[in-house]
């Protein structure tokens, strides 16, 4: 018998796992069981795994030592018991940013060994989840952080970086420190059973998805339906250092941006099999996030040096999809900063070589660092900051939710995950990037590729989390939450307001299905649930403006926005049904599945139609929702 991690591992199914620097050969009969009682079935791989993972952030302190000053600290106190949990680097709980914002839980003792100076991407992470882009005044989380260290700087001196251990299996310390925070384990009672979110702003820049899922994936989805949690992960950074475009050298910086954009995207998709989502983003339960180009800084201007992508346009260092199955991931993009670039000092014949700037300073999102003499925040990038925003707007619907709940009993916190994950992609919108890449890629003409190909890069889009958390006079969002069992559906009612009977204006339905699924890694559809929605077709549901139909339903959101203009015939009492349908994918499904339905109907702000008003007064008088079979 082997001891790992406080987790009791059978020698004769752990086979022969030897250490070779970093790398790790587990063969495929040689499985990896718990002896608890509820082993994950997740470490199938007869290929290598590499274990120094990495925080997802572009550039490292070492190459730049300017800081930036930080505004004063917040006034407000954090109460209450958190609901966000941040596994990353361990941070400066002490800084005058996040004083009394951040609970660190550190049962390896790691702090000991963890200089101040080098606590930078968990500062950076509790910075960016408890108050935002400093460089905005943004109000702070009203509960504390759960923090759990699992990475430490390792490396000779002077390039040291924050990184999993390699003494320790990774799959092994996500694991005990996830089951630490839910279960009671020796009379030591659970160390955050109120957290609901996860944050994992690190990725394995060895291990780009190839189809197969990595353990450490199989790991999150299996964590993810055990204990009902949602891990909120990054897409993983790729290397952008060097764009050739294809323009002459002395040209770039004197083009219009919008010029430049086109001339990087075109070179970005050049070099897309390169840039593949990294493990553990590939994960189906958990919400990925990938970076879009944008952050509030303000550029200074500087010769030489300039923006090559336009404005919340596409990030070149955000790792692409598809994911599992050709599911859609990333599933959303949120701002992750900008990069400024300038021309290369040599070029191939009518070309241009551009290489990105890595600083410290604008553009980028202002975070939290170690004082120094030059001050205690810095500018970074990443599809780590990206990660981090959306745990805090996870943050933020819950403590929607829990406004909601003061108000509506029945609204039962056994929902929470699935409730946030819906309300995070529910605003995600694919907009002007779809023209971006298409410019980019005029060989493709079918529209379904076309779609695929769009989703591949941003997912369901830029998510706009502030639409899907509040409504407007012209702008109604729905609730639905329930469990299915196989072969089971459930029906919802959306009202239609009298207000666009016979009205030819432009309306929006945006449904948004989310739920967590048990995984059967022994099949090779691995999904056990599969559930997706039903809308009849028709004016009242209109065209689908975004997305291919058949990819959107190979996750675990089914994500769909439909446009209409022509009038409809809306009678008092009219109805659209959303149907919740559930069925088994990849074996026997033996269990009800929990999942949460979001809709959203809407007209263009400024139209005077009372859509809001007449939805409220409609479910106010509580339309029922009728179990039915599935098709």
């Amino acid at each position: 018998m082997e001891q790992l991690g406080g987790a009791v591992l059978h020698e004769s199914l752990i086979g022969d796992i030897a250490y070779h620097g970093f790398l790790v050969d587990v063969p495929a009969l040689g499985v990896r069981q718990l002896l608890d009682g509820d082993a994950p079935p997740l470490l199938h791989s007869d290929r290598v795994m590499y274990f120094r993972a990495q925080g997802q952030a572009v550039v490292s302190v070492e190459e730049a030592a300017t800081r930036s000053p930080t505004r004063l600290p917040p006034a407000e106190r954090t109460s209450g018991t958190p609901v966000v949990a941040l596994l990353d680097g361990l941070p400066l709980a002490n800084h005058p940013m996040l004083q009394g914002r951040v609970e660190i839980d550190d049962p390896d003792g790691w702090g000991g060994n963890y200089p101040v100076a080098e606590r930078t991407h968990g500062t950076a992470m509790a910075s960016l989840i408890a108050l935002g882009d400093l460089g905005i005044a943004e109000t702070p989380l009203a509960r504390p952080i759960y923090s759990r260290p699992i990475m430490r700087p390792a490396g000779p001196n002077g390039q040291r970086v924050e990184r999993t251990p390699d003494e320790r299996l990774l799959i092994d310390l996500v694991h005990v420190a996830v089951r630490r925070m839910f279960e009671a384990i020796d009379g030591r009672p659970a160390s955050a059973p109120t957290v609901r979110v996860i944050n994992l702003s690190v990725g394995d820049p060895h291990r780009a998805f190839g189809g197969e899922l990595s353990p450490w994936a199989r790991l999150l989805d299996w964590l993810q339906h055990k204990y009902n949690v949602l891990f909120i992960v990054s897409a993983g950074n790729r290397e952008h250092g060097e764009l050739l475009l294809d323009a002459t050298p002395g040209s770039v910086s004197d083009m219009p941006l919008e010029q430049r954009s086109r001339l990087a995207t075109h070179a970005l998709c050049r070099d897309d099999m390169h840039r593949r989502i990294l493990a553990p983003a590939e994960s189906v339960n958990a919400l990925t996030v990938g970076a879009c180009h944008s952050d509030a800084s303000t550029v200074p201007p500087v010769p030489g040096r300039f923006l090559l992508f336009a404005e919340s346009g596409l990030a070149p260092y955000s790792g692409i999809g598809p994911g599992f199955r050709r599911a859609v991931k990333p599933d959303i993009l949120l701002p992750g900063g900008r990069v400024l670039y300038r021309e290369a000092f040599q070029s191939p014949a009518g070309q241009t070589r551009v290489q990105a700037i890595q600083a410290l300073q604008p553009p980028g999102q202002l975070v939290a660092a170690p004082p120094t003499a030059q001050g205690a925040a810095l500018h970074t990038r990443g599809t780590s900051n990206a990660a981090a925003l959306g745990t805090r707007w996870a943050a933020r619907a819950h403590a929607v939710l829990e406004t909601l709940r003061a108000s509506y009993q029945t609204l039962d916190d056994r929902y929470d995950a699935v409730l946030i994950k819906a309300l995070l992609a529910h605003g995600a919108l694919i907009g002007d990037v779809r023209s971006q890449v298409l410019a980019a890629r005029p060989d493709i003409d079918e529209w379904q590729a076309q779609r695929r190909l769009a989703s591949r890069y941003c997912g369901l889009g830029v998510a706009d989390v502030e639409r899907a958390l509040t409504c407007t006079a012209q702008r109604a969002t729905l609730l639905g939450v329930g469990t299915l069992k196989n072969d089971k559906a459930m029906e919802f009612r959306v009202p239609y307001p009298q207000a666009l009977h016979a009205t030819v204006v432009k309306r929006k339905l945006t449904v948004t299905l989310a739920w967590m699924t048990p995984i059967n890694p022994r099949h090779s559809k691995y999904r056990v649930a599969r559930l997706w929605v039903d809308l009849p077709e028709g004016t009242l549901r209109g065209d689908r403006a975004e997305g291919e139909w058949r990819q959107l339903r190979q996750g675990t959101i089914h994500h769909e926005v439909f446009e209409e203009s022509r009038a409809a015939v809306i009678q008092e009492g009219t109805t659209l049904a959303v149907r919740v349908n559930c069925v088994a994918d990849a074996g026997p499904l033996k269990e009800s599945v929990q999942f949460a339905l979001c809709v959203s109907l809407e007209v263009a702000e400024g139209v005077n139609l009372p859509i809001y008003e007449q939805v409220r007064e409609r479910v106010a008088s509580r339309i029922g929702v009728q179990p039915a079979a599935a098709a």
